[in-house]
């Protein structure tokens, strides 16, 4: 990050990542239900992207090259 020019340093979602070191205690329920979710999104005019074994296997690695994760 030090060596990021500031523009992109403001713009890194690494300095959020501290915040998922530890879990957090589960809340049960949701403040927005998944059907009202769901069709606020299709309200948009967007999809829900499909997380796939695949995509997720390919963040993990891409996480891994940028030294976040270690494997």
């Amino acid at each position: 990050m030090r060596v990021l020019p500031e523009r992109q340093r403001a713009q890194s979602v690494l300095r959020v990542l501290d915040v998922y070191r530890e879990p957090m205690t589960p809340v049960p329920g949701s403040p927005v239900p998944g059907e009202r979710f769901q069709s606020a999104v299709q309200g948009s005019g967007r999809a829900i992207p499909h997380l796939s074994k695949e995509l997720i296997e390919k963040y993990l690695v891409d996480l891994e090259r940028l030294g976040v994760l270690s494997g």
